[in-house]
């Protein structure tokens, strides 16, 4: 299947608006990217964030066999070696850098920033000493970098953790940034989870009381394409429903069931808009037939 290509600018154009907003930033931001160092898509995430300006610091976390040839091709990212398996612990090993960085986030080898956005997020961090975690709106691109849909996120904090009781993810990885204290606090990501250890982080949060806030504009894309783990959505499915049972005591009871389906109510309009650009109604068969389409 061939999906519908939106034209849209390109998030590595710096703006004028984004030098104007980096200028006025102060706040240090940690970006880590786990990769193997493979990805096709590598130098976009990359002059991504570099977008965002001076203050944010990015490094990859690799396999050793690649860690030089990484430096080589990139030498204003950081490079840190790990070659323990899996993702989460990539990402961990990131989060041990020292230096006096005061958030922090994480960025798949293939997905994108919008920097305008994440500019925003950093400011809200900036102004609002009492939020601990900034998330934002996420779209879905396609392989080439065509937009594909929005990520359903629930913009009210308040309902987050109901949603999450239910098994739904209401805010994604991409677009969301933690200060350094929550790490601190809490600890680092669960690497018993092969999938959505991000989702399970999120509970975590919640249930600890961390405030939330969002801003309600783009802030990062989600590629889909052939090979990524997030194709396996099964198996997404088992490790989503073992992290509710780990956290809440009565996962399917009325209330989390209430706000799933009210929260799918009023995401209508998105579902719908989806299907007339894509044809799909569910994420998931999104992602499998956007993965497909070469």
């Amino acid at each position: 299947m061939r999906f519908p290509v939106l034209a849209v600018s390109s998030v590595c154009t710096i703006t004028e608006k984004v030098i104007r907003w980096s200028s006025l930033l102060q706040m240090k931001l940690l970006v880590v990217t786990p990769t193997l160092g493979v990805s096709p898509f590598l130098d976009e995430t990359v002059m991504s964030v570099a977008a965002v300006g001076a203050g944010v610091r990015h490094i990859f976390v690799c396999p050793s066999a690649v860690s030089g040839e990484l430096r080589r091709r990139f030498g204003g990212v950081e490079v840190l070696a790990e070659d323990a398996p899996g993702l989460y612990v990539a990402i961990n090993r990131g989060l041990t850098v020292p230096g006096d960085w005061e958030a922090w986030t994480w960025l798949n080898d293939d997905d994108r920033w919008v920097p305008d956005g994440v500019c925003r997020a950093m400011a809200l961090l900036e102004r609002e000493p009492a939020v601990e975690v900034v998330y934002g709106r996420v779209a879905f691109i396609g392989p080439t970098g065509g937009y594909l849909a929005e990520m359903p996120i629930e913009t009210l904090p308040s309902r987050l953790a109901a949603l999450h009781a239910a098994g739904v993810a209401a805010l994604t990885q991409q677009g969301t940034l933690v200060r350094r204290s929550v790490l601190d606090r809490i600890g680092a990501l669960d690497v018993s989870y092969r999938l959505v250890a991000d989702f399970d982080y999120w509970i975590r949060l919640l249930l600890a009381g961390v405030r939330f806030a969002c801003v309600d504009t783009p802030v990062a894309e989600f590629r889909v394409h052939a090979g990524q783990l997030s194709q396996d959505v099964e198996a997404m499915r088992a490790e989503t429903w073992r992290s509710v049972a780990t956290h809440f005591e009565t996962p399917t009871s009325l209330r989390p069931r209430m706000a799933a389906a009210w929260f799918r109510f009023r995401r209508l309009p998105e579902i719908v808009h989806r299907f007339r650009r894509t044809g799909c109604w569910r994420i998931g068969t999104l992602i499998r037939r956007a993965a497909a389409d070469r």
